[in-house]
């Protein structure tokens, strides 16, 4: 085994930085069929080549109307983006017209494979809206590397200018240590990062185009993070474009550093908070952005 192999893992999230009208009360959901209870694929780990199940439920809520089209977003070759070529169009259950579905065969580089991200979007109403950001199928051998875990957090509707959001409990991102070393995390925005808005190293900034996202890094059994644990000593968990490696005080809460040294089948939790910009001005200012988060995974000391 390499001793100091690298794994660097990028994470997609949504943010929209404008405060917009209320949208139709339809929503994408998971259907919560056998299997599809906490996700939309199955199954959740299988050799390259497997055929994956995935499906969405289409909740119409009070609208009773339906989408013109649901797409399926996987970023199969793990680099944090979704190319046009990682796009599928669903077609709606036989049995079930709330239901859509696709059956998609995912080949992977087993020597390297990487860690997939996907998500639904549909169109309808003339709006159109996503579902959850979620992880997997884990596709290939992944027994020296770490498995992603949780369902990502996506931020459904506009945030107010400056308003703080604080990632729940199922919205975390989880990572399992399945290699046979001892491993630390580190976190970045990658400085190639599209969009007119940057991250922010001053937690109290109010800068035009600039947001602030804070990381902390605890044992899975923490139950929450309060809002108010973040940044408790300046700006030491700010995300930036250097990237900061879980130690001290960085990514810590209560004399905690979970990220600093996760043992062999060790798990942790990665809580995320958002502010969104104080105002955005130029081309493109109201438009919705993602933001991309670069997990490294090295040896720790």
């Amino acid at each position: 085994m390499i001793q100091n192999r690298r794994l660097v893992i990028f994470v997609v999230l949504f943010m929209s930085v404008f405060t917009g009208t209320l949208c139709a009360d339809w929503s994408l959901n998971w259907t919560g069929e056998p299997g599809f209870e906490e996700d939309g694929v199955q199954p959740d780990k299988a050799p390259s080549g497997t055929t994956f199940d995935f499906q969405i439920k289409f909740d119409q809520g009070t609208s009773n109307i339906m989408p013109q089209w649901v797409k399926l977003f996987i970023d199969i070759d793990g680099n944090g983006r979704f190319a046009k070529e990682e796009i599928f169009d669903t077609k709606i259950d036989d049995n079930d017209p709330s239901i859509w579905k696709i059956r998609k065969r995912i080949r992977v580089n087993t020597s390297n494979p990487p860690h997939i991200a996907y998500y639904f979007e549909a169109f309808a109403d003339n709006r159109i809206k996503s579902s959850q950001l979620a992880f997997g199928p884990i596709v290939g051998g992944l027994n020296q590397s770490f498995v992603i875990e949780g369902k990502g957090w996506f931020l459904e509707e506009g945030l107010l200018p400056m308003e703080i959001r604080t990632m729940k409990k199922r919205d975390r991102f989880v990572f399992i240590n399945t290699s046979n070393n001892p491993q630390a995390l580190s976190i970045s925005v990658p400085k190639d990062a599209p969009g007119p808005f940057y991250p922010n190293e001053d937690k109290d900034t109010d800068e035009a185009n600039s947001y602030v996202i804070s990381a902390i890094v605890t044992k899975t059994d923490h139950q929450y993070v309060d809002h108010e644990e973040f940044n408790t000593n300046g700006s030491e968990d700010v995300i930036t474009y250097d990237p900061k490696r879980a130690k001290d005080d960085v990514f810590g809460t209560d004399q905690e550093n979970a990220g600093a040294k996760i043992m062999p089948g060790e798990s942790v939790a990665i809580w995320l908070q958002l502010r969104a910009p104080a105002f955005a001005v130029g081309i493109n200012a109201t438009d919705e952005q993602w933001i991309y988060i670069k997990i490294e995974v090295s040896q720790a000391n």
